[in-house]
């Protein structure tokens, strides 16, 4: 390559750069708009409960109860409870977990499976 070429490739490439730099905040101000439009799309889930058909292979499905108790931007935080196939139950806070939730519950109901599996637990 001739001089001119490389020296015009060089003005190109600080051009890009200086670019580059100047629009860095503007995509971190984007980002962020578009965080906080995600999480009050997914607080609007925050306090309400579902169950979510659960299992290992398709086979032999139990429910897994969900109550939603906070957001991130990509995210549910949950309470979560269930008894499997075989008899294991598992009860977890701030669970995170994309939003799938299944079958809107009454926060009764989640209330109830969870104190019946606390009390099979004793």
């Amino acid at each position: 390559m001739d001089k001119i070429k490389l020296s015009r490739m060089r003005s190109l490439q600080e051009k890009l750069n200086k670019i580059k730099k100047e629009n860095t905040p503007l995509e971190e101000e984007l980002t962020d708009l578009k965080d906080e439009k995600r999480q009050e799309e997914l607080s609007r889930y925050v306090g309400k409960c579902y169950k979510y058909k659960n299992s290992y292979s398709y086979e032999n499905p139990w429910w897994l109860y969900i109550k939603v108790i906070g957001s991130t931007p990509n995210h549910v935080k949950t309470i979560q409870c269930q008894k499997d196939c075989y008899d294991k139950i598992t009860i977890e806070k701030d669970t995170t977990r994309p939003i799938i939730l299944e079958k809107r519950i009454y926060e009764k109901t989640f209330d109830k499976e969870l104190k019946k599996l606390l009390n099979e637990l004793k």
